[in-house]
């Protein structure tokens, strides 16, 4: 009995310590899982966790949206405002020239849409050597201050459409979209809230630098006004540059379709109906700011009226891509954009088209509907593709792609808007042409008929 007792005694104890290592075991690997779900959710597999800094949130995250502002404000923001030039061109020497009807108004379109459609060069680029980045960046600033500056010193159309249009758009690219590559992986959650922020930017230099601009056209004159500005969004790009820094050091291990994503996404219909619909938009959206100022000269409105007009157009973009951008979080975009471009098409038709001639009264309303409505089209972009993917690679891939559609449209717009203002021209000539030569026949049968009588 007693060897009995000692037996159970001795299995209890077994059993007791078999429970404590399990529990034991139980609690390292719950403690490991922990810290796996922590790193994680973070953006990293392994490791300690502050190795990365949070997404959404936090110093690193906020300082790299401040330096994107910076570029998208200098950059895109003078790009949007070649109006004001345009119009100075026009009226000047260099507007004497034969092909200026003709390459003036293409340099606004080339030099946004250089920069759209040359992103996917930037891509295969940075995907297949992803340490260039700050190089590029860095060689982008330069170039952008030298195409300014060389531009100072055109005597034809031609010289103008080289520097401001294809150089300046160029320059541009290449330290724009190494910049813009590091944004999916900063801002997840919060992607509509960062890119609506950043494309807003745009809209603030386009209020900022038409002022800007007619400032030093009016006091030092075109070249020194150009040398001015090279100097001015040099300084505000170097600020974004320095911001700007990757969350994730580069990966150098993968090959370059790895770093593309997963391209199934390419299958799916609903990605070449945005492709389509960014085109159209794309068509129809940079015509009401390449020709306002243009537009408001022939009404015999001062060139302030001009300014003001683009600077009402460009800062109703800044609230319309930050607020309808955040929405599209939430919201679904698509919803959003048609809602939005149905209110600006009626603008373009009942306002401008309607009521334009009667100056700044319906001229400014037109510029603030159009810009509240169709300038929010961009902010849209992330929120779309991550309907489709969340991977990083794979949405920069198809940001890419829409870039270009949006690039092809832009170019496109400045010569069918060019053509269409010649054709609306060639009629209205034509019909003068013809009511002329009725009064003149009429003229002469009244006199013909005068004469037999007497």
């Amino acid at each position: 009995m007693k060897f009995k007792k000692m037996e159970r005694q001795s299995q209890k104890f077994y059993h007791a310590s078999q429970d404590s290592k399990s529990s034991t075991k139980s609690q390292d690997l719950n403690s490991i899982n922990f810290n796996k779900s922590t790193t994680s959710d973070l953006g990293c597999d392994s490791g300690p966790v502050s190795s990365l800094p949070p997404v959404d949130r936090g110093r690193g995250a906020w300082s790299f949206l401040v330096g994107m502002i910076l570029v998208e404000f200098s950059i895109w923001g003078f790009g949007v405002s070649y109006g004001v030039l345009l119009d100075y061109y026009i009226h000047s020497d260099l507007g004497k020239d034969k092909s200026s009807n003709y390459l003036l108004p293409l340099v606004g379109t080339v030099n946004t849409g250089t920069m759209s459609s040359m992103i996917p060069v930037l891509a295969i680029i940075t995907n297949r050597f992803p340490g260039c980045k700050r190089f590029l960046m860095a060689l982008g600033l330069v170039c952008i201050v030298l195409s300014l500056f060389l531009s100072s010193y055109s005597t034809k159309p031609i010289h103008v459409l080289l520097t401001l249009g294809v150089g300046y758009g160029m320059s541009g690219i290449a330290m724009y979209y190494p910049c813009l590559s590091y944004l999916p992986s900063w801002f997840q959650a919060k992607k509509g809230l960062a890119y609506g922020v950043v494309c807003a930017a745009n809209g603030l230099g386009g209020l900022i630098f038409p002022i800007i601009t007619e400032h030093l056209l009016k006091h030092v004159g075109l070249a020194s006004a150009l040398k001015y500005l090279s100097l001015i969004i040099g300084a505000i790009c170097s600020v974004g540059l320095f911001l700007t820094k990757p969350r994730v050091e580069e990966n150098y291990t993968k090959g370059f379709y790895e770093n593309l994503g997963d391209l199934g996404a390419l299958k799916n219909w609903y990605f070449w109906v945005i492709l389509f619909c960014n085109t159209i938009q794309a068509l129809s959206y940079f015509i009401p700011g390449l020709f306002l100022p243009n537009y408001a000269h022939t009404l015999s409105l001062s060139q302030s009226s001009a300014t003001i007009l683009l600077s009402v157009l460009n800062v109703s973009n800044v609230f319309s891509k930050s607020i309808l951008g955040s929405l599209s979080d939430y919201i679904s975009p698509h919803l959003i954009g048609c809602l939005t471009h149905f209110v600006a098409a009626a603008g373009v038709l009942g306002i401008w088209g309607g009521l334009g001639a009667h100056g700044m009264v319906s001229l400014v309303p037109f510029s603030l509907i159009f810009g509240l409505t169709a300038g929010a089209w961009t902010s849209f972009y992330f929120s779309m593709i991550y309907e489709l993917t969340d991977d990083e690679n794979t949405t920069m891939t198809l940001f890419v792609m829409i870039s270009v559609t949006r690039g092809i449209g832009n170019i496109v717009s400045g010569s069918l808007g060019t053509s269409a203002v010649e054709w609306f021209l060639y009629v209205k000539r034509s019909k003068n042409n013809s009511k002329f030569v009725k009064e003149k026949e009429n003229l002469e049968k009244n006199s013909s008929t005068s004469s037999i009588d007497k």
